[in-house]
């Protein structure tokens, strides 16, 4: 794990939440291209939020992996779904949403951000330990 895996997953790895996020599902009857300006005023609005939070909740966690020698792929996902889950819990607290609307699983916005956390948690561990041949996965 050097340095520059380190800063490339730090980099790469929050990209894939906009697009999560947008995803074709989410505007009925519009055109790809409609699609691709929403998708970049939400990278805009999103991706800082996105960095802060890596560094803000991802940092420990990954020196805990770190740490406890943890790299399982699983246990990336799990942290990152965690992860996710407060940063959406966060935003629709501090946008003044019912506080049980939080725990509740039927809320897309929290289905999105567990998945969004997951995924992007997934994909900086692959960065992270890509072409590592010694990795021991607990």
């Amino acid at each position: 794990m050097t340095r520059s895996r380190v800063l490339s997953a730090i980099l790469l790895s929050p990209l894939v939440v906009p697009i999560i996020f947008v995803s074709p599902t989410s505007i009925a009857r519009q055109t790809w291209a409609s699609y691709f300006w929403v998708l970049g005023f939400f990278c805009v609005g999103c991706l800082p939020i996105c960095y802060i939070a890596e560094i803000v909740l991802g940092a420990p966690v990954l020196y805990l992996f770190k740490r406890f020698k943890i790299t399982s792929i699983l246990a990336f996902a799990s942290a990152g779904a965690v992860i996710g889950w407060i940063v959406v819990a966060v935003l629709l607290l501090l946008g003044h949403a019912e506080f049980l609307k939080v725990f509740e699983f039927s809320n897309q916005y929290l289905i999105r951000g567990i998945l969004a956390g997951s995924i992007s948690a997934a994909i900086f561990r692959s960065i992270l330990y890509s072409g590592n041949k010694t990795l021991n996965s607990n």
